[in-house]
């Protein structure tokens, strides 16, 4: 035996591709890209969650910075159709527990 193999490789198969985002769109197949952009993976981002002072605000829409009492401490203005990173600092803050609300969604940020 000369060491070679009888089996045949089969041949190179396509991926199926199945894509969905956090808003539920779903886009699949087998013969493209996804199609899917930055900004409908991810929609609305907040980060990081824990902070001493900046925090990055990925989305569009006013953004308002909650203390626990509920009283706004930080707010910024709707960024219309601009889908740059905002950010926000929480350095003139106490430490402790905020919220911030964009789109409807409230996000918390624990400021050390």
């Amino acid at each position: 035996m000369d060491g070679s193999s009888d089996a045949t490789k089969a041949p190179a198969q396509p991926r199926y591709i199945v894509v969905e985002n956090r808003g539920g769109a779903r886009e699949e197949g087998d013969n493209h890209t996804t199609g899917v952009t930055a900004a409908d993976v991810l929609p609305d981002a907040v980060y990081p969650r824990v902070t001493d002072d900046i925090v990055n605000i990925d989305g569009r829409g006013e953004v308002l910075v909650c203390n626990l009492q509920g009283m706004t401490v930080a707010a910024l203005d709707d960024n219309h159709d601009d889908t740059a990173t905002r950010t926000v600092s929480l350095g003139n803050l106490p430490a402790g527990i905020y919220f911030v609300r964009l789109n409807g969604k409230s996000y918390k940020i624990i400021k050390n």
